[in-house]
């Protein structure tokens, strides 16, 4: 999950309350530091300056949808990768995700395995990509 002491920078994206205080039940537990906002325009807002490396979506939005945080997130420098929350996950919206520049997709109700997986996972590739960039 990453270095003893290293922090994971999260920011959740979701109106749900059941999606963010599984989340924050993490943080509480781990080297997670979960930020949380409701909607897109508080998500493109957040990212700016902020080094964050997964951001984890709510597929709807009061003001829109995965898609328009996928946007956001691939025109910050963080370049954080994006996991989309759905009960209605699929092989199409997986798709979709993956095509659209987001990392994957998490099929509600949320697994707690399954979730410390692939945030872990996708830390992993941000950190490396970070690295390579650098030259290090």
């Amino acid at each position: 999950m990453g270095s003893p002491g290293e922090v994971i920078r999260i920011l959740a994206v979701s109106a749900a309350d059941d999606e963010i205080a599984f989340l924050e039940h993490f943080a509480a537990r781990s080297c997670w530091e979960v930020k949380r906002v409701g909607t897109c325009a508080e998500a493109a807002s957040y990212l700016e300056g902020k080094d964050v490396a997964v951001v984890l979506c709510s597929a709807q939005l009061p003001d829109g949808s995965w898609k328009a945080v996928i946007a956001e997130a691939g025109a910050h420098s963080c370049r954080p990768r994006v996991i989309v929350m759905t009960a209605a996950a699929d092989d199409s919206l997986w798709s979709e995700v993956l095509d659209s520049g987001g990392y994957d997709v998490l099929a509600k109700p949320l697994n707690a395995q399954e979730v410390v997986q692939v945030v872990s996972l996708a830390w992993r590739q941000w950190h490396d990509t970070r690295v390579r960039a650098s030259g290090n």
